[in-house]
């Protein structure tokens, strides 16, 4: 199973490969004032079908995450915890998942 996702403007986007079986809402002030729904992929997993330079890297509080924007639309459809080796999606910016009641019952469910 392959996800498509990207920003809102398409300039950046994405290839997810695999099921994506868990949503969580972050609780960081960034992602919990933006109402993001994540789920925690391996490095493996994703594939940037852009170019990296279309978006532009956000750090706080430690620098541990580095969040992505689109340069453009503003629009964070990911971000990397590289000493983890891991990327948070958005699951709102996901082209099967976007506009739909997010939880971790009903993922495996819509995705088929």
């Amino acid at each position: 199973m392959i996800y498509h996702g990207s920003c809102h403007c398409g300039r950046v986007a994405f290839a997810l490969e695999g099921a994506v079986k868990t949503a969580m809402s972050c609780d960081c002030s960034l992602c919990a004032r933006k109402g993001v729904r994540l789920s925690a992929v391996s490095t493996e997993r994703f594939t940037l079908l852009t170019a990296p330079e279309a978006s532009t890297a956000y750090h706080f509080d430690g620098h541990a995450v580095v969040h992505r924007f689109c340069k453009t639309c503003g629009v964070q459809p990911y971000s990397e915890h590289v000493a983890e080796g891991v990327i948070y999606i958005n699951l709102n910016c996901i082209d099967s998942i976007y506009g739909r009641a997010i939880d971790s019952a009903s993922i495996s469910e819509r995705a088929a």
